[in-house]
Formats: structure tokens, C-alpha cells, sequence
């Protein structure tokens, strides 16, 4: 195989178009930036000005009660910085979801095992119907759950 050489001209061609492709594409992510801090700075969003707290301790406050005692607390903080007041436009309580999380692990676990007892009761209904014998529900029904786990695995669950 005999090897072509490139004529000068089109390396050099070659040179000139990626060289002018990555100067634009520069120039591009420039102006694109420059756009998106212009109208970061034009535009007044909520994110802007919003704060969440957490580990806040509530006592059962009201919302017009955590609004005073937080611009009150913050503000008398801030004064000696800004003279800027103080202001709460509004309060938004989240909820504690740990309860209701623990809740759905524990259904999660609860639906493994059950998979796991209904894949062995069918496992055993498929070796007695192999034998030859009838395999009825109320003989199905004396299967403990325990017996239906390999104890190797069940922490697993």
C-alpha cells in the first residue's frame, strides 16, 4: 500500500477551519454567558431573596407568630450591617416525611417476604402436584412464613 502525501494546501485549509471553528465557538459560549448575567441581574426572581432554614425549632408556632419572632430576632441582628428592614413576605412549614419514610420501608420489606413465601408455596405446590398428590390450599395454608426463608438470607429482606 503506498502511502498519499497531503498537499499543503489543504492541510493548511484544514488548519484554518477548525482554527476559525473553535475562535467562534469561543465567542459563542462568551456571549452566551454575558446573556444569561445580564438577565440574571435585570430580573428579580424569588429564588433571589428566598432562605430556608432547617433544624428550626417551631413549638408549635403559628406562621404570623414564627414571622414576628423571625424578623424580629434577624432584623435586631442585622441592623448594626444594613438599614435595610427586615421583612418576611411569607412562611412555608415543611413536613417531617421520617415517619411516613420508615412506614414505606417497612411495606417494602413486608412485600419481599411476601414474595418470598408465595414463590416457595408455589415452588412446593409444583413438587406435590409432581408427585402425583393434590395440593390443597388448606395444606398450603400450614406453611409457616418462617419455614418459607432461608435464614441465610433473611436479613437480606
Amino acid at each position: 500500500m503506498v502511502a498519499t502525501e497531503v498537499p499543503l494546501s489543504f492541510a493548511i485549509a484544514i488548519s484554518a477551519f477548525i482554527a476559525v471553528f473553535f475562535f467562534s465557538w469561543i465567542q459563542f459560549r462568551n456571549h452566551l454567558n454575558s446573556m444569561d448575567t445580564r438577565l440574571n441581574t435585570e430580573n428579580l426572581t424569588p429564588a433571589d431573596y428566598t432562605l430556608m432554614l432547617t433544624g428550626v425549632p417551631t413549638n408549635n408556632l403559628t406562621e404570623a407568630e414564627f414571622r414576628t419572632d423571625f424578623e424580629a430576632q434577624v432584623g435586631a441582628a442585622l441592623r448594626s450591617r444594613t438599614s435595610v428592614p427586615v421583612r418576611v413576605a411569607k412562611v412555608v412549614f415543611t413536613y417531617d416525611l421520617t415517619p411516613f419514610t420508615e412506614k414505606v420501608e417497612q411495606l417494602r420489606k413486608l412485600r419481599k417476604e411476601k414474595a418470598a413465601i408465595d414463590q416457595y408455596r408455589s415452588a412446593y405446590r409444583r413438587m406435590v402436584e409432581k408427585s402425583g398428590e393434590n395440593a390443597s390450599n388448606t395444606s398450603l395454608d400450614s406453611i409457616l412464613p418462617e419455614s418459607c426463608i432461608d435464614p441465610r438470607f433473611r436479613n437480606n429482606l
